[in-house]
């Protein structure tokens, strides 16, 4: 038996020799995993460093504060695979040698972003923004790994081809900073304005992309607040795309988020975040006006007050000084100062039961020191004279002290081009009139000079019952022996060939009064019109009118003048607003209103206007060039019904009539057809000059007349349709 067991046992040489090995593995496994656990720790280049910095450590620099990239969020503390391999040797290594470790890894990491971290505080301002933002850069089949730092220094992360890079916090910039801001931004900005208020829960904004080089993917708008929501977000990203809200009472909490894809097809997304307060009790002025400096001294601006709906009563005052002014509106809403050099404060205030509304503005006027501008003509030499020939030449030159400038020459309204400072034109019968502009910079200075041109026209009444060929001369607005109490009179004169043909702009047409020439104010395809000053006494007119043929005629006519003094009441005239055209009827009826002494018919248009309700648009002023473009009233159009046949006629006539394009509250120019606007007959004839240049003298009648079709449809036009409406 111990034979058998002896056999199966080893010999002592050989445990011997056993142990010995044991012993120097053992020896050389202790040396090693020491010189391992000693030896300093070299981190591998990272092939998507450079990638990583340029998507997510750049700064982000936007409109309106509140930018974010948006992207998931990644773990901004990942597992570090070195904290790892620190707990798989704990039971190795001992306390201190795991923090000498740490300290070695912890500056080898360190000292990879010192450069990029550096880089990052000499940016100073440029990250100085609101709002956070991150960005992942998704690159497709890449399968290396990235490694980057984020803003702590004692954390580590590492990326994949399924993990995001990390984000940046930017932080809120200063007020004297958001300027800037506004410029940087490369992305896209909103017509929101960050914390205004409204009246309504119906919210509408636009999102407009600035240039980049990123394609737009997607728009997305979320409204973080109960009660609110996003009615509509258009689609199509070629055009700014438009945002239907539905705001909730209060403040309304709007996020826009947009996503961008690059040209390494990596996507992005930003976003904006806003307050948006709606209150429908707020008072909210709105006006043009802002903090300035001018060097205008008449400053015009519009300024309203709402609540709600409803529009309310706004108080404007100027403060100049110690003075403090009221100021009036011109016109509905609109308001014209005249400024005092240095500082004007503008205050608008309007209440409204137990709320306010307060604004404020500053204009700095700095009266300009213009340049020293004069004007040499010879045209100074006919100024208010009459000549008989037609044709004229003369000079003219503007200086800046001794120094050539610019001029600019009008005849009648049309410019004119001279050369070596001579101008040559032909001069129209009647008035003439020039004006001379000198410019520099943006400085000018103006003369006007008037020359009359009467031809050589001779004739009688005999010589018309002697000469068959002689023109026919029709005289509207006066008639011969009658007495006129207004100093200034508007007439009518229109005058025919033996053939019928209108000569009024072929034809050498004059007129004087008491052997003074009367000013002649428009002449078109079928008259002209004459603005005649009336002395007190008799007024002898005289109209001269020889056709293309040499064919002579004179008209005279004798009317008494009996001139009150300024303002003085001169009698009625019966005038009328009439919309018949449009299935309306009278929308003024006859009314004889008072009319005064040297006062326009603009005047009177305007004060019978306002008695009845009525609002106007115009261009012009009440004293110059007024055009009666449209009324205004509530409801006033909202039953139109045109004709029947003159539907059919217009038809006819080639003029497409459209019963959409217009307003129930107003009536003017351009509804229902590119024909359509006011005009008005005196005395049952059409005048050719604007209300501001009319003058009415008792008894007259003015019909002011609705047409769709150039007055064809009320007895006037090229295309008489021989009815009226």
């Amino acid at each position: 038996m111990k034979s058998k067991l002896k056999k199966f046992l080893p010999r002592k040489t050989t445990i011997t020799k056993s142990i010995i090995i044991i012993f120097i593995l053992g020896i050389v496994s202790t040396y090693l995993t020491s010189a391992l656990y000693n030896q300093q720790r070299v981190m591998p280049d990272n092939p998507l460093q450079e990638e990583i910095t340029d998507y997510s450590e750049v700064p982000l620099f936007g409109g309106l504060l509140d930018l974010t990239h948006a992207d998931e969020r990644v773990d901004e503390s990942p597992e570090n695979d070195e904290d790892k391999e620190k707990e798989e040797n704990d039971d190795k290594e001992d306390k201190d040698k795991k923090d000498r470790e740490k300290e070695q890894v912890n500056k080898s990491s360190s000292a990879e972003n010192n450069d990029e971290k550096e880089e990052k505080e000499n940016e100073g301002n440029q990250e100085n923004q609101s709002g956070t933002y991150e960005q992942s850069v998704e690159s497709g089949n890449n399968s290396n790994s990235a490694e980057s730092s984020t803003d702590h220094e004692d954390d580590e992360a590492t990326t994949d081809e399924n993990e995001e890079s990390p984000h940046t916090e930017v932080l809120e910039p200063e007020e004297d900073e958001a300027d800037e801001i506004e410029e940087l931004n490369d992305y896209f900005v909103t017509s929101i304005e960050n914390g205004e208020v409204t009246t309504k829960s119906n919210y509408t904004f636009n999102i407009k992309q600035l240039k980049h080089d990123y394609t737009l993917q997607d728009v997305d708008v979320t409204l973080d607040t109960e009660g609110g929501k996003v009615e509509d977000v258009s689609q199509d990203y070629s055009e700014p795309v438009i945002v239907n809200l539905n705001l909730a009472k209060g403040e309304n909490e709007i996020t826009v988020a947009v996503t961008y894809k690059d040209d390494a097809n990596s996507t992005f997304t930003v976003l904006r975040n806003y307050t948006v307060i709606y209150d429908e009790e707020k008072i909210v002025i709105e006006t043009n006006l802002k903090d300035q400096d001018v060097t205008e001294e008449e400053l015009e601006f519009t300024a309203s007050a709402k609540q709600g709906n409803e529009q309310i009563p706004l108080t404007v005052h100027l403060q100049q000084g110690n003075e403090q002014i009221e100021v009036q509106e011109t016109n509905k809403n609109q308001y014209i100062i005249t400024l005092q050099e240095g500082t004007n404060e503008l205050t608008l205030l309007a209440i409204a039961g137990d709320k306010q509304a307060e604004q404020s503005f500053i204009i700095n006027y700095e009266k300009p020191s213009p340049p020293d501008l004069k004007i040499e003509t010879s045209l100074v030499d006919y100024h208010d004279k009459t000549v008989k020939e037609e044709q004229l030449d003369f000079t003219a030159k503007g200086y800046d002290g001794k120094e050539a400038v610019n001029v600019a020459v009008s005849h009648n309204g049309s410019s004119i081009e001279g050369e070596n400072h001579t101008y040559h034109v032909t001069l129209t019968e009647g008035k003439n009139k020039f004006e001379i502009q000198a410019e520099k910079d943006s400085y000018s200075h103006s003369e006007s000079y008037t020359v009359y041109y009467e031809p050589e026209a001779t004739g009688g009444e005999d010589d018309d019952e002697a000469n068959e060929r002689a023109p026919e001369i029709t005289v509207h607005d006066i008639i011969d022996g009658e007495t006129i109490k207004n100093s200034i009179r508007t007439f009518h004169v229109k005058v025919k060939d033996y053939k019928g043909n209108s000569i009024t702009q072929s034809g050498k047409i004059s007129a004087t009064n008491n052997g003074e020439q009367i000013a002649r104010d428009h002449t078109d395809s079928q008259q002209i019109s004459f603005t005649l000053s009336i002395h007190n006494g008799s007024n002898h007119i005289i109209i001269n009118a020889e056709d293309a043929e040499g064919n002579k005629a004179t008209k005279e006519l004798t009317i008494q003048g009996e001139v009150n003094e300024d303002g003085a009441s001169i009698g009625t005239a019966t005038i009328s607003v009439e919309a018949t055209t449009v299935g309306l009827g009278y929308l003024i009826p006859p009314q004889e209103v008072e009319i005064y002494q040297a006062e326009p018919s603009s005047y009177v248009l305007d004060r019978l206007l306002m008695d009845h309700g009525f609002d106007y648009f115009n261009t012009g002023t009440l004293d110059n060039a007024l055009y009666f473009a449209a009324i205004q009233k509530p409801g006033v159009a909202s039953n139109i019904t045109i004709p029947e046949d003159l539907v059919a006629t217009l038809e006819e006539h080639n003029v497409f009539v459209d019963v959409t394009s217009y307003h129930p509250d107003v009536l003017g120019e351009f509804d229902f057809t590119g024909d359509s606007g006011w005009m008005y007959s005196a005395n049952g004839e059409y005048a050719n000059v604007g209300f501001a240049d009319y003058y009415l003298k008792d008894g007259d009648v003015i019909r002011i007349r609705y047409t769709i079709a150039l007055g064809n449809d009320i007895g006037l036009g090229l295309n008489n349709f021989h009815k009226e409406w």
